[in-house]
């Protein structure tokens, strides 16, 4: 009976630090974060350091800072549209159920027909339309959000 005890003792030990790792993963460098990404404009996003503070609820108009599975850096893009919405972008305009967004994003010759965003992911693009963001890879699931973002003035 003692071994049964030390076993499972043993596991819940060893299920409490792989939880622990993944959270210290995840909430790693939350204070600032340095980035070379150009995908955002000069305007809203200076050269320089940016700080972010972890979240789990977004709106259209955030700026995140967000990871791509096959990249380990950071990337920043502003959220369009959250779990429900129906995005679209036409060559002149970025609609948001249907309602102009209200941001001025470069869409060029680019368009996205409407797409609803799926339960916990958002939209995100960014200023520049060469950035990586939505348009390459559709919503990004909130857990490759690391938090929302704001230049550290």
């Amino acid at each position: 009976m003692i071994e049964i005890i030390h076993t499972v003792v043993k596991v819940l030990l060893a299920c409490a630090i792989i939880v622990l790792c993944f959270w210290l993963f995840k909430h790693h460098g939350r204070a600032s974060i340095e980035s070379n990404d150009k995908s955002m404009d000069a305007l809203n996003f200076p050269e320089g350091g940016y700080g972010f503070t972890a979240t789990n609820t977004y709106k259209s108009g955030d700026f995140v800072a967000y990871r791509i599975s096959s990249d380990a850096n950071l990337h920043i893009a502003r959220v369009i549209g959250v779990e429900g919405n129906r995005v679209q972008v036409t060559s002149k305009d970025v609609l948001v159920n249907g309602a102009p967004l209200g941001v001025q994003i470069q869409t060029r010759a680019w368009t996205i027909p409407e797409t609803k965003v799926p339960r916990g992911c958002a939209y995100i693009l960014a200023d520049d339309p060469s950035g990586t963001d939505s348009k390459q890879f559709g919503p990004v699931p909130y857990a490759s959000i690391a938090g929302t973002v704001k230049p550290a003035r």
